[in-house]
């Protein structure tokens, strides 16, 4: 049973009499404010009360300008708290939505920096510190939800491959972490010289020997093309610099020989001189820089670089270090039996902006979470990542799964090293204070990628189910929607084909469900429908229960047992069939209605009583 394992009041699905299966007990139900307008959230926690809503989530779309986060005072933090106390109760629970502009990737207008990353990281410790303010319990050990985008900066499109039954990419941004240039990666093919028709994937994603002959991965052309330019570079520097040696060395062997005067040896060494001097100055600049480009992405090949160079100079104290770390870079990615390092040595100066999101992110989160633990305690602010659209950056099960798994890591790492506190307790905090918001009607956008029509379950059973199986362990936060699976459209669950009622049971077989808050973000019929986000339609589609907690049915039976209001009855269909319009002209009883209809002048008597009507 959703929410529920023993009857408490008529809202459990024991005592449904209807074919409501999605229970939603206002305990575990909440509903956001206005976030276009802060100034009508005070109102909007007072009408979704009255509703029966139990928690809000409060938030604002955007970071900074007109009717953004900055201009919202910390009163108005305070005053939520304090109103969510009086209408929802002490157990109610703020979240917070944070502006969707702030990325900790660090990706911003197609294109990253540190720059950017840093911006975010400050700008969300605001964040942090207000959502502190709207926490309800002070002693609470349930930290307050921040739901906070991934990113959006597009990841990988994908496209439906009916062979493999799966998703695979269609085309992909990569990054060049040195510039903070963003490259596209996309499927097609090329005739090369020899006549063979080669096709170009973005990446592999498996292994590749499983992909059919001459199919090449775009990534690793680039990445091998991008460590040539900077080979030939260096090599072209070194041959200058090899010919100003030598060419002193002739100018010598000839003055010795009596081929030229001293004052010719002497002007013509001197220019070489200068020239040597010159090359070194741009080689050692080169290497310098190229180093820096391995440091920055590449861990590994730097390790391997470093490894060698500490090799040489060791049994060599005297050896030019400029001299050793050419060398050693001419080798990397040469084959071995070439004398290299090996081809798989490249080093990685491209990255996809995945994976490199994922670990951007990581930083930033960690960072955060370390100064919510370190500023509001091991219950403060929760930093809950949400999935985006499932083509950005950690906008799928996996990809935020492992992201999350990063930041978690760093978390530890500062928590044991900066705080001395014991290995075990560093994880739990960590796994408290980061985590997912999942919303369920982004990732069913994945749609548009070519996936078979079908059923919200069938959908659920081919592919949204492993999206969700990849995440559920690291859910805090739930957000609910309904849409057609083409665009976010905000609609209210019962309008689309999300596939709603699967996905909070298989929630709740996993024991997950009674530990976050269901967040209904149903704005889109406010805006499309002219109808308030919170419904009867849609709080009857959820099973949640009507405002008094042990006496009233849950909405669906309110709906299924007023004349006016069900499939079941005779007013199905005819929606209002006595408008509004009919009430301000005649009123709502008898004593307005036409005379001859029943109704009474003011000066006439009743016909039963003989007494005035008014």
């Amino acid at each position: 049973m959703l929410y529920s394992e023993n009857y408490i009041s008529s809202m459990d699905r024991k005592y449904n009499t209807t074919m409501a299966t999605d229970t939603l007990r206002n305990i575990y139900f909440s509903a956001p404010t206005s976030a276009a307008e802060p100034g009508k959230q005070i109102k909007d926690i007072i009408g979704l009360a009255g509703g029966g809503v139990k928690n809000v989530e409060i938030g604002q779309l955007r970071s900074r300008g007109d009717k953004s986060w900055e201009t919202i005072p910390r009163q108005h933090f305070d005053m939520v708290r304090q109103t969510a106390k009086l209408t929802m109760g002490d157990k109610a629970i703020v979240s917070v939505h944070a502006p969707i502009d702030v990325d900790p990737t660090g990706f911003k207008e197609n294109k990253w920096s540190e720059d950017n990353r840093a911006d975010a990281e400050e700008f969300m410790k605001d964040v942090i510190n207000k959502a502190a303010l709207v926490k309800i319990d002070k002693n609470s050990k349930q930290s307050v939800p921040i739901a906070y985008h991934a990113s959006g900066q597009i990841g990988t499109f994908w496209k439906w491959d009916e062979k493999k039954d799966k998703l695979v990419p269609e085309m992909a941004m990569a990054v060049i972490p040195d510039t903070g240039e963003l490259i596209p990666l996309k499927t097609e093919e090329k005739i090369h010289t020899d006549g063979i028709k080669r096709k170009y994937i973005p990446y592999y994603t498996d292994a590749r020997e499983t992909y059919p002959e001459h199919t090449e991965s775009s990534l690793e052309q680039v990445k091998h093309t991008l460590w040539e330019r900077e080979q030939e570079q260096l090599n072209s520097l070194w041959k200058e610099q090899q010919e100003a040696v030598n060419r002193i060395k002739e100018i010598e062997k000839e003055k010795e020989a009596g081929e030229i005067t001293k004052e010719q040896a002497n002007a013509e060494e001197s220019g070489w001189a200068s020239r040597y001097k010159f090359i070194t100055k741009h080689l050692d600049s080169a290497l310098t820089n190229t180093y820096d480009k391995i440091a920055q992405s590449d861990p590994k090949a730097k390790k391997i670089i470093d490894t060698e160079i500490n090799n040489i100079t060791k049994q060599n104290p005297d050896a030019d270090r400029d001299a050793v770390a050419h060398h050693i870079m001419m080798k990397m990615g040469l084959p071995k039996r070439a004398g290299g390092f090996g081809k798989d040595t490249v080093p990685e100066l491209v990255k996809l902006a995945e994976t490199f999101g994922q670990d951007q992110a990581a930083k930033t989160l960690a960072n955060l979470a370390y100064y919510s633990y370190k500023k509001h305690g091991e219950y403060g602010p929760q930093l809950a990542v949400e999935n985006w659209d499932p083509w950005h950056v950690m906008g799928r099960g996996a990809d935020l799964r492992d992201g999350l798994k990063k930041a978690r890591v760093q978390m530890v790492d500062k928590l044991v090293t900066k705080d001395k506190l014991p290995v075990r307790k560093a994880n739990e905090i960590a796994d408290r204070l980061i985590g997912a918001t999942w919303d369920i009607a982004h990732i069913n956008i994945m749609k548009r990628f070519g996936v078979p029509e079908g059923t919200p379950k069938e959908n659920w059973n081919k592919y949204i189910k492993r999206e969700v199986e990849a995440i559920q362990n690291d859910i805090r936060h739930i957000h609910i929607s309904d849409n057609f699976g083409h665009s976010d459209v905000h609609l209210a669950p019962g309008m689309g084909n999300v596939p709603i009622k699967e996905f909070l049971e298989h929630m709740e077989k996993t024991g997950k469900l009674k530990e976050v808050k269901s967040v209904l973000e149903s704005a889109g019929t406010a805006i499309h429908l002219g109808i308030p986000p919170i419904h009867a339609e849609a709080l009857q589609h959820m099973g949640v229960s009507s405002p008094a907690w042990s006496t009233s049915p849950n909405w669906y039976e309110v709906s299924q047992n007023y004349f006016f209001g069900g499939s079941n009855y005779a007013s199905a269909g005819f929606g209002n069939i006595l408008p509004q319009g009919h009430f301000s002209e005649y009123g709502a009883g008898f004593s307005q209605l036409p005379t001859a209809t029943g109704g009474m002048r003011p000066d006439q008597k009743s016909k039963f009583s003989n007494t005035p009507m008014s």
